[in-house]
This record gives C-alpha cells, sequence and structure tokens, in this order.
C-alpha cells in the first residue's frame, strides 16, 4: 500500500471512529497507515491537521500519529550539523560570541 492510497483512506475513518462506539478496528486500520514506511511526512502532517479538536476515540492512535511525524522529522533532518544544533543547551549560544 502506498503512502499516498494510505494517505486517501485514512481520512474517513479519522471521521467515523469520532462517532463509533466500538473505534477499535478503525484505530488498528489508522495505525497501521501511519506506520507504514511509504506514508510522506506530508500525508502524516495532514492527518493531524484532519484531527478534531478533541476526541477520547482518537486518543491512542493521536499519541501514535505524534510520534511517527516527529520520527519521520527526524530521519528526514537528522544530518551531523541539525543534530548538533539539537544537542545545545537552549542557552548556549548558537554562534560564537560578541
Amino acid at each position: 500500500m502506498s503512502g499516498r492510497r494510505s494517505g486517501l483512506s485514512a481520512l474517513p475513518a479519522i471521521d467515523i471512529a469520532t462517532q463509533t462506539e466500538r473505534p477499535q478496528p478503525l484505530l488498528d486500520a489508522l495505525h497501521k497507515i501511519s506506520a507504514n514506511p511509504d506514508m510522506t511526512l506530508h500525508d502524516l502532517q495532514r492527518h493531524s491537521y484532519e484531527l478534531p479538536h478533541t476526541s477520547h476515540n482518537l486518543s491512542p492512535w493521536t499519541a501514535h500519529l505524534t510520534q511517527a511525524t516527529i520520527d519521520r522529522h527526524h530521519a528526514i533532518h537528522a544530518t551531523p550539523d541539525n543534530l548538533l544544533g539539537l544537542a545545545r543547551r537552549p542557552e548556549q549560544p548558537l554562534g560564537p560570541a560578541e
């Protein structure tokens, strides 16, 4: 299943999962979609934008989606220079002291 196809099938599942008393099969499907290694960062972010502001039913998948998005960001941006910047403490200056 490609990321594009997965991206299209998740949106209706998000809507329906908020309305059903037993959302677990939909949550399982959403988890498989977002765990797909072909899912693009754009698709993951699009899914997060489609989430309602509150939903008890979607909270387990929301946590998974957030972690998948963070992992994808790290995979894309984990260059030695970027990692060095992430390792600094916030109070440390990024450049030479003036």
